[in-house]
């Protein structure tokens, strides 16, 4: 969506979306918080986290395997 995130914690488990300060962290000091609004977008990865078709991959090897997993 493009949109920037700020994240009020000191960590997160997406560090993928701290690179190109698409997130910035801030907790310590909420007076920091417009200093990391401010902070421009340097870049997005369209596909971070894939492309959006996963569903129709999973189905295709589901009915074309020939191995039944119990």
């Amino acid at each position: 969506m493009k949109k920037k995130c700020i994240t009020i914690r000191t960590e997160t488990e997406w560090l993928e979306t701290l690179a190109g300060n698409a997130n910035q962290l801030v907790f310590d000091d909420l007076a920091h918080l417009q200093a990391a609004i401010d902070l421009p977008v340097t870049g997005w990865d369209e596909n971070l986290y894939g492309d959006g078709k996963s569903c129709g991959s999973i189905v295709d090897i589901l009915i074309h395997s020939q191995e039944i997993v119990v």
